[in-house]
C-alpha cells in the first residue's frame, strides 16, 4: 500500500525538477504536452500511447519519458495549467465585482469554457473520478495540490464578497462550492440537450438558490443554529478526502 502511494505521489509531483526548468527543457515539455493533448482530443486518452506522443512530438521515447513518466503525468500537467489559468481569471473577476452571485457565475462559466474543446478527453478521464485509487481522481492523495488550489481559489472568491453566511458555516463554504462545481461538470459531461441548455438552466437555477439560501443561515431565526450545525456536520463528512492519507502523501511530495 505504501509503495503504491509513493508511486502515485511521484507521478503527480507538484513541480518539475530543476533539470526540467531550463528554457530548452521548458520548450520540450511544452511540445510534448501540446502533442499529447492533440492526440487525446483526436483519439481519446485510452487510445493514445506514449510512443505515439513521442513520435508526434519528434522526440525519442526515452526523452519523452524523461520529461513525463506517464500519460497520467501529462494529464496532471494539463490540470495544473487549467487551474493556473482559472486563478488568473478569478483574480480579474474579484477585481471587477464583490457580488457573490456574479463571482460564482463567472467561476462556473469560465470552467465550462476552459473544458469545452476537451469534452472527449474529460469524458474519458471522468471515469477516474469514480476510482479513488486512480492517480488522476480529484480525490486521490496525489492530486492534493491541484484540489487544494481549486478550493483556495474559491475561498478567495468568497472572501471579500457581499455574501453573508453563518460564522460556523463559513469555513466550509469553499469546500461545498468546489463539490458543487464538480457536480456541474459531471452534468455537463452527460448533457446531450441542444446547446447544452439543460446544464445552463441548472447552473442559473442552482446559483440563484445558493445566493438566496446561504445568507439565510446568517439570520437569527428560530432553530437556525441547530440547522447550521447539522449542515456543518454534513459538510465535514462530505470532505472525505481530508483524511490522514492526504497528510502522508503531502509529506512524501515535499521531500
Amino acid at each position: 500500500m505504501m509503495a503504491a502511494r509513493t508511486r502515485a505521489t511521484r507521478e503527480g509531483r507538484a513541480r518539475p525538477s530543476r533539470a526540467h526548468t531550463t528554457p530548452k527543457a521548458l520548450r520540450t515539455r511544452r511540445q510534448i504536452l501540446d502533442c499529447s493533448l492533440a492526440l487525446f482530443r483526436e483519439r481519446g486518452f485510452d487510445g493514445t500511447s506514449m510512443r505515439e506522443i513521442a513520435s508526434n512530438a519528434g522526440l525519442s521515447l526515452g526523452s519523452t519519458y524523461y520529461h513525463f513518466p506517464s500519460k497520467e503525468a501529462l494529464v496532471l500537467e494539463y490540470y495544473r495549467e487549467t487551474q493556473e489559468a482559472a486563478e488568473r481569471h478569478n483574480d480579474e473577476t474579484i477585481e471587477a465585482t464583490d457580488v457573490f452571485a456574479e463571482r460564482l457565475n463567472d467561476l462556473v462559466d469560465y470552467k465550462l469554457e476552459q473544458l469545452a474543446d476537451d469534452r472527449r478527453v474529460v469524458t474519458a478521464l471522468a471515469r477516474t473520478a469514480l476510482d479513488p485509487s486512480n492517480a488522476l481522481s480529484p480525490f486521490h492523495p496525489g492530486t492534493w495540490e491541484i484540489r487544494d488550489a481549486a478550493i483556495a481559489m474559491i475561498e478567495k472568491l468568497v472572501d471579500g464578497s457581499d455574501l453573508k453566511v453563518h460564522p460556523e458555516l463559513r469555513p466550509y463554504v469553499a469546500r461545498f462550492l468546489w463539490l458543487y462545481q464538480m457536480g456541474i461538470l459531471f452534468l455537463w459531461l452527460h448533457d446531450r440537450s441542444e446547446g447544452q441548455a439543460r446544464v445552463a438552466r441548472v447552473v442559473r437555477g442552482s446559483q440563484a438558490l445558493l445566493s438566496a439560501l446561504l445568507p439565510i443561515t446568517a439570520a437569527r431565526l428560530p432553530g437556525m443554529r441547530k440547522t447550521v450545525r447539522g449542515l456543518v456536520a454534513l459538510l465535514r463528512d462530505l470532505s472525505f478526502w481530508e483524511d490522514p492519507v492526504d497528510e502522508t502523501a503531502r509529506s512524501v511530495q515535499r521531500r
